[in-house]
């Protein structure tokens, strides 16, 4: 029978034994991971130093995630500027570089080539980018431009009235410059550009680029003055097709220069953006470090510590399993 004290002493045995057990499972976590269990007793309880350290990486992190999402419009912008630049630089060179008696037979082919290669940079100012349209400035939901097909009918509608050459260049021309026709119906994002994308006190990379930029504007009015000589009445004369195209052809070279221009920028601030990644990266890797060392576990003092609480809690099942008259195995049952 048993006494009061020997429930005592029994009561006390398994206090002890679940503490041990407790330790025995912080001490194995830690072993394993390298970390202390209780952060707040490693710093006598003043936790803000930590807070600082895992605060500032939370920021850092979404740093990271903005830089590469930013990383990607870069690029599709950049690859957008190196289109229409091989688009506008080999239809410019080979209406300069065909002669004359060659260009009366390529009469038809230069509107259609230029309609084509005008719909293809409608087509990649157009396209979105992770659901948002790209070269709408803040009007982000809708589409940078019209239609080719449908600018290029308001366009020819506009134009109509030119009786000459130097008249239908001038006012294809005028039609594509600021306050025309193509600001009026061709243009339909947002006069505002995307704020620039602030990486903390790290930088700030622009991302201004829009449908109605210089480098767009040069491209889609070069290739339309070639492609209104299809039909218009201006250019039915052999001649007066032949001066048209050849303004076109040099139009379609300065809107190349205005592409490389505008690849460039994006590759300026590409290249400012991976200086700025770098240096979150570095500073990241730096804050780690001391996160780590603030609350690593020192593995040979863990490793001990877990011996000692494993010989104590044998000896606790030993003595619990005497004073019970009972086995280890059912005692654990």
């Amino acid at each position: 029978m048993q006494t009061i004290g020997d429930l005592s002493r029994h009561f006390t045995m398994q206090r002890q034994t679940a503490q041990l057990k407790t330790d025995m499972t912080r001490l194995t976590n830690e072993l394993s991971s390298g970390r202390v269990a209780d952060p707040a007793a490693r710093v006598g309880g003043d936790l803000q130093q930590i807070g600082h350290l895992e605060a500032t990486l939370t920021r850092n992190a979404a740093y990271d995630r903005s830089g590469r999402e930013t990383a990607t419009r870069l690029a599709h912008a950049s690859e957008t500027f190196s289109l229409i630049g091989d688009l506008t630089g080999d239809l410019g060179r080979e209406l300069l570089q065909t002669s004359t008696t060659d260009l009366s037979g390529r009469y038809d082919a230069f509107p259609q080539d230029a309609k084509r290669d005008f719909a293809g940079v409608v087509s990649a100012i157009n396209a979105s980018h992770a659901g948002r349209s790209a070269f709408s400035g803040t009007a982000t939901t809708g589409t940078a431009l019209l239609d080719a097909e449908a600018m290029l009918a308001a366009l020819a509608t506009d134009v109509a009235g030119a009786t000459s050459a130097a008249d239908l260049q001038q006012a294809v021309e005028d039609w594509f410059a600021p306050g025309g026709g193509f600001d009026t119906v061709g243009y339909l994002g947002a006069a505002q550009d995307l704020a620039p994308v602030k990486l903390g006190d790290h930088g700030e990379i622009a991302q201004g680029w829009r449908g109605d930029d210089l480098a767009v504007r040069s491209a889609l009015s070069a290739l339309a003055l070639a492609a209104v000589t299809d039909d218009h009445p201006a250019t039915t004369d052999p001649a007066a097709r032949q001066a048209v195209l050849v303004a076109a052809g040099e139009a379609l070279l300065d809107a190349e220069h205005a592409s490389v221009a505008a690849e460039a920028e994006v590759g300026r601030e590409q290249a400012r953006l991976d200086t700025v990644m770098t240096r979150i990266s570095a500073e990241t890797a730096s804050l780690e470090m001391a996160k780590t060392d603030l609350l690593a576990a020192d593995p040979y003092r863990t490793a001990t510590a877990l011996e000692q609480v494993q010989q104590q809690l044998e000896m606790s099942y030993i003595l619990t399993s005497r004073m019970s008259d009972l086995t280890l195995t059912r005692y654990l049952r």
